[in-house]
């Protein structure tokens, strides 16, 4: 890996949990509202307001991939 490469994937893991950071708590918000309203398993919810989230926001597909997995 080049110095480049380093970089490159210092600012994407820096961008994710930047994100994953600010947003935690509304995150885990709409996810125990959704659980609570409409009785889904967790697991599902963590899964559909994630990729919700993601959707809204204009990241590279790097970060996203990064954060959906976290």
């Amino acid at each position: 890996m080049t110095g480049y490469d380093d970089a490159r994937e210092n600012v994407v893991w820096g961008a994710a949990d930047a994100f994953l950071s600010n947003n935690l708590d509304d995150l885990l918000d709409e996810i125990f509202e959704r659980v609570d309203e409409d009785g889904d398993d967790p697991a599902d919810v963590v899964e559909d307001v994630v990729s919700d989230w993601i959707s809204r926001i204009s990241i590279s597909d790097e970060v996203r991939e990064y954060i959906y997995e976290q």
